[in-house]
């Protein structure tokens, strides 16, 4: 579809925005294919939303912030998680994929400030939900649950100990619906809270539970 040809005839009430290449398991193969979905997809659809001063709201993603902080230098609390004033991108590890999302994280940014229509950016960390498709290159949740139900082995990348903050997807939909309801430029980071944060060891000893 040639978005471009759109975006003069077609009205919308708002566009949300949450296609995207994910899957990290392709991580160093395709640049390029990152580049044209989650870079140059974006852009088109903004260019459609600016046409029609069309309210655009972009499900970017945490990993824009990469994983290996400067803990020194970064504010964190209990209540507010990881802010939106964290720094973006981390060499050592936001991979093609990460990069990506970040340039269309920016881009959006920049289109709300320099143009005449709302537009906004979640931040969503790990989001599951009752349909997840459980796939080990990105849905870690669903796939441990399936591999504890169908007795297949469960590897964990690193020591296990790491973190994840797990936010259900309705909660995600609602969010939408609400900024959409009530449109405005800015970027939120969305997470499920510290009563829904759990490290991926702790995850395994509950779910075999």
């Amino acid at each position: 579809l040639d978005f471009m040809q759109v975006s003069s005839t077609t009205e919308f009430d708002a566009i949300v925005h949450s296609a995207a290449q994910v899957c990290h398991s392709r991580k160093q193969e395709d640049p390029v294919g990152d580049v044209v979905v989650n870079v140059l997809g974006t852009v088109k659809l903004l260019e459609v939303a600016r046409a029609s001063a069309t309210p655009f709201l972009f499900i970017s993603i945490s990993k824009v912030y990469g994983e290996h902080f400067d803990m020194d230098n970064i504010n964190f609390s209990d209540e507010r998680g990881v802010p939106e004033d964290c720094p973006l991108g981390d060499q050592t590890y936001i991979t093609f994929f990460g990069a990506s999302k970040v340039a269309a994280d920016l881009f959006c940014q920049q289109y709300g400030e320099q143009y005449d229509f709302p537009v906004g950016v979640f931040r969503p960390g790990c989001f599951t939900g009752r349909w997840a498709l459980a796939a080990e290159a990105q849905n870690w949740l669903p796939w441990l649950v399936h591999c504890t139900k169908t007795k297949k082995p469960f590897t964990v990348f690193g020591s296990g100990q790491q973190v994840r903050d797990l936010l259900h997807v309705s909660d995600l939909a609602d969010a939408c619906l609400r900024w959409c309801r009530d449109p405005s430029t800015d970027v939120w980071t969305l997470g499920g809270g510290a009563d829904r944060c759990c490290s991926l060891k702790a995850a395994v000893e509950r779910v075999e539970a």
